[in-house]
């Protein structure tokens, strides 16, 4: 500060002093830049002053620091930034050493240099700012007020430290520093929500270094109640908004909880809208909202949020000085969105827009620091998505080099160095497939090194693991080297699980799984491949049905653990069925933290049980053994799917057998599902009411039983010496476990064809009665014994449900139910409501639906029975699984397309009818497709009849009966498999 200046008495320099103080509260309260420039003015006065105490000297420059960090803050001048920390030296100078007041100027020092540091990339500024802190700190208490200032910008300078350089000591001491803040507050202070807000910001630091989940969740509560406490039009409430958008929406990418991820959008368009145009904080905060965009992409699918990402990160770029710091990161960011706009369909200005973006930001001040190796990552993908386009050697070898550096600059165990290695991976198994002279002739195997090394990462996120590991699989597949390929694939299987954490809701597990379809198919094909058949059956039962399996954990036998300690058997019945009733109530306020309680208090009681002397395995993954039907027990079929090799693995006798199905390729299967599909919508369109059309079309569906027969059914069967036989109590039961879209096709109904296309005899309803089950565990678990009973049927009809075409033969078919030899209950029409069923459940043993269903192919939970109030509450899989039905035995489904999954996610086995099977019925009928009222009306009254015969209800000869039912359908209609093909029994 200037050393001449105009003498001004103490009485008079005291009054200015006051004066200005005021009128920068009054600004800083208001955000009034004239006031703020008033107090400037006055300060700079005070400063220039001679004369006076050296007390009030010392304090005018103190707030003069304050004031034009203020400015700055408000303006983004720089020239401001720069005289606020000369003002604060100045200060220092003038109070001496121990004088009253110095313990404030060093505080406000610190914290401008801390800014100045984050704006300039000044290392010594920021070691000073850290060291000015520590030294108040350790002259012990002072005024409560100062004591939580000291304490809030120290951890705050400590947490910037560790950013640029890296060194986990520093943002270690600053959680510890930021929660000593939060504990000196004394009540009501008026900056608490800064406080929390600024310790949120640690601990999302810290999760992003090294992955601790707790970390992140402490950020997210913390961030929760800094905008609670922060008042209304506060200034600060924007930033605080901001940076929980931002932990948010970090949260989402780990867990893919898209909760989180809608939260996180909200407040961040809200922080934008809170903030000033003129405000330097604005580019911060549209990157934090460009980036959620980003993540909600990665969930949608939306072009529009790729779109709008751009916007905001555009905008915030033309906010942000050439010299910033910052100025890097938005532009990595900028580079992620256009990359990805470009690979969602965009045109090549997106690519070059990502290429120019990605070294730009590389070329920034702060290049050699740790936080540029994911700016060198984002541009050697933007490369590698180039080299993809055209095939440039120059651009695989630059994104390959330009990974490498990335590797270099990152520490052994951060959490992105996975993502590094598998970029890199990517890039030299895509270059080595372009082939060329130009290309080393070891880049594949160079890729499965790099895609191993990052999914034996323990600090990676779980989707990175996952995908890494079935890429190293995957590529060591294609390479023959099938040792190898089952070690990734089998880490990627066992690591599935957490990709669908119990704490997501169903349609957010849906879609993370959705992600790895065949990936417990391709593992089982290598095993097949290296003989070990029993791996193969594990892996796939691990890998395939794993929301099924979770539902199985939460209703796992607890006999021998209540006799070892009953409070625990108790509490982890709590947990399980506080989880099942938390999935159905995914629109409810707080359904999102309830679930993320549960899940941690399910953990909680596993690790518990697994404690106990005999619980070590509790809910494990079984073993071969476990999951096998016992010897003696008629044979399950898993049909493996992949591009790997299809087979079938024949488990009897306590031991798996193979059968090769050379000709079930996924191709062939997913063109035998498109023209069953197809067909079967023509014959339900009006088009096909002329008995030609009807024909063709069903001689379309008979050629698919056919190739059926060829690919599939048949030679498993031939494998069994299965025989033709017109007695049906000699022919044996099987049970198919199909996996991808075979799932889709009828393979009980499957026929061989002569050379004319006619069907012949001989095919599998001429030898086997079929069922059908997810996975071999969901079959072990609906034969479990049962407390016997006397049986009652529910008969719920709903025909005449608003936007739902009538169902005439519904009315007969209850009334014909109504006469069979057990107690009957009938709900029909508006008195057939969601609750009303689900709670008559509980007190039936049968049960019967005749009404429509509908079938969601993106999200199956919500698939639901249409009754008599489904516009205000379907009847959806998700409520029907919560349901705990111990005396069930028999659920016959009346509707249309029960049994049919979804195609995005096929080896879930979500539907209606494993809903059924799942919430304890032993055995349920459903259908593939929708069928015609009156023939399926037809099947239903054989069905019956054949059950019924004995006087009650015979719930073992439901399979049999339907069996019987459909074969005497094919009988009547041979050359319609449309109405008699579709029916399937799934349980035991």
């Amino acid at each position: 500060m200037p050393s001449d200046g105009v003498g001004v008495p103490q009485d008079v320099l005291r009054a200015l002093y006051e004066e200005a103080v005021d009128l920068l509260e009054q600004a800083r309260g208001r955000r009034d830049e004239r006031l703020l420039s008033r107090a400037v003015e006055l300060l700079d006065r005070c400063a220039d002053a001679t004369g006076g105490s050296a007390r009030t000297h010392a304090a005018a420059l103190s707030a003069l620091d304050v004031a034009l960090k203020t400015r700055y803050a408000w303006t983004g001048e720089l020239d401001d930034l720069r005289r606020a920390a000369r003002a604060g030296r100045a200060a220092l100078d003038v109070a001496g050493e121990g004088g009253p007041d110095r313990a404030a100027a060093m505080v406000n020092l610190a914290d401008s240099l801390r800014v100045l540091a984050e704006r300039t990339g000044d290392d010594a500024a920021l070691d000073e700012a850290v060291r000015l802190g520590e030294a108040v700190d350790a002259q012990g208490p002072t005024e409560p007020v100062l004591r939580v200032v000291t304490l809030n910008n120290l951890g705050l300078c400590l947490r910037v430290r560790f950013e640029a350089a890296g060194d986990l000591a520093d943002v270690r001491r600053a959680a510890v520093v930021g929660q000593r803040a939060v504990d000196a507050m004394p009540d009501h202070y008026p900056d608490a929500a800064s406080v929390l807000s600024n310790l949120a910001g640690t601990h999302q630091t810290w999760f992003e270094r090294t992955h601790e989940r707790s970390a992140l969740d402490r950020a997210v509560d913390l961030g929760r109640r800094a905008a609670k406490a922060a008042p209304d039009g506060s200034p600060s409430c924007a930033a605080i908004l901001s940076n929980l958008g931002t932990a948010l929406q970090i949260r989402c990418e780990v867990t893919g909880d898209s909760a989180d991820l809608r939260e996180a959008i909200e407040v961040g368009a809200a922080a934008v809208e809170a903030t000033d145009a003129r405000d330097p904080a604005l580019a911060v905060r549209l990157t934090n909202l460009g980036t959620a965009h980003v993540t909600r992409f990665g969930i949608s699918g939306d072009p529009g949020d790729l779109d709008a990402a751009i916007r905001a990160l555009e905008r915030a770029i033309e906010n942000t000085g050439e010299d910033d710091p910052a100025l890097a990161g938005r532009l990595a960011n900028l580079c992620v969105a256009a990359r990805l706009r470009f690979e969602e369909g965009g045109t090549a200005s997106d690519l070059d827009l990502a290429v120019t973006a990605g070294r730009g930001a590389v070329r920034s001040r702060r290049s050699d620091r740790v936080t540029s190796a994911g700016h060198l990552s984002n541009l050697g993908a933007a490369l590698r998505a180039r080299f993809r386009l055209h095939r440039d050697p120059a651009d695989a070898e630059e994104s390959a080099a330009v990974f490498r550096q990335a590797l270099d600059k990152s520490p052994a165990d951060h959490p992105q160095r996975a993502v590094f290695l598998s970029n890199l991976g990517g890039v030299l198994y895509e270059y080595a497939g372009a082939g060329g002279p130009a290309a080393p002739a070891d880049l594949a195997t160079r890729a499965v090194s790099a895609f191993r090394e990052a999914a034996e990462l323990p600090t990676a996120r779980t989707r990175v693991r996952v995908a890494t590991a079935a890429a190293w699989g995957r590529v060591a597949a294609e390479r023959g080297d099938f040792g190898t390929a089952v070690q990734g694939l089998e880490l990627a299987v066992g690591q599935l699980g957490l990709r669908a954490p119990r704490e997501l809701g169903r349609e957010d597990q849906e879609r993370e799984l959705a992600e790895h379809t065949a990936l417990a198919s391709d593992a089982a094909a290598c095993a097949i491949r290296l003989g070990d058949l029993r791996r193969a059956v594990t892996l796939l039962e691990q890998g395939r049905g794993v929301l099924l399996g979770q539902a199985l954990d939460a209703r796992a036998d607890l006999t021998a653990l209540r006799r070892r300690d009953a409070h625990l058997a108790d509490r982890f019945d709590e947990v399980c069925r506080g989880l099942d009733g938390a999935t159905p109530g995914l629109d409810r306020a707080g359904a999102v933290p309830e679930r993320r309680k549960l899940a941690d208090a399910f953990d909680s009681v596993l690790r518990a049980i697994r404690a106990l002397r005999g619980f070590e395995t509790f809910l494990a993954p079984p073993a071969f053994d476990e999951l096998a039907p016992p010897p003696g027990a008629e044979p399950a079929i898993l049909v493996n799917l992949s591009e790997l090799g299809s087979d079938a693995l024949v488990v009897a006798g306590g031991r798996p057998s193979r059968v090769p199905l050379p000709l079930a390729t996924p191709q062939a299967v997913r063109a035998q599902v498109s023209v069953l599909l197809t067909t079967l919508e023509a014959i339900r369109d009006e088009d096909t009411a002329d008995r030609g059309a009807r024909r063709r079309e069903e001689q379309r569906v008979l050629a698919v039983l056919g190739w059926l027969w060829d690919a599939v059914t048949g030679p498993v069967l031939r494998h069994l010496d299965v025989p033709v036989t017109a007695d049906p109590g000699r022919r044996p039961r099987v049970w198919w476990i199909p996996t991808g879209l075979l799932s889709f096709l009828p393979l009980h109904a499957a026929q061989p064809m002569d050379a004319d296309g006619r069907a012949e005899e001989g095919g599998a309803l001429d030898r086997v009665v079929s069922s059908y089950s997810p996975t071999l565990r969901s079959l072990s678990f609906a034969g479990r014994p049962r407390q016997p009973g006397e049986d009652s049927l529910l008969v719920v009809s709903a025909s005449g449900v608003p936007g739902h075409g009538a169902l005439p033969a519904t009315r007969r078919e209850a009334e014909r139910l109504g006469r069979l030899p057990v107690a009957t209950t009938s709900m029909t029409q508006a008195a057939a409501t969601r609750d009303r069923v689900l709670a008559a459940l509980a007190h039936h043993s049968w049960a019967h639906f005749a009404c429509h269903a509908t079938t969601d192919t993106a999200y199956p939970s919500r698939s639901a029975l249409v009754l008599g109030d489904h516009d205000d509450a379907p009847l959806r899989v998700s409520d029907i699984v919560a349901a705990r039905l111990d005396g069930a035995k028999v659920a016959y489904l009346s509707a249309c397309s029960t049994a049919q999954g979804a195609a995005l996610l096929p080896d879930e086995g979500i539907h209606i009818t494993s809903a059924f099977h799942l919430a304890g019925y032993r055995h349920v009928v459903g259908t593939l497709w929708p069928v015609d009222d009156h023939p399926a009306g037809r099947i239903t009254r054989d069905f019956y009849q054949e059950v019924g015969a004995g006087g009650g209800l015979s719930a073992e000869a439901a399979a049999p009966a339907l069996h019987g039912a459909v074969h005497r359908a094919r009988r009547r209609m041979p050359d319609h498999p449309s109405v008699w093909a579709a029916h399937v029994h799934v349980g035991v």
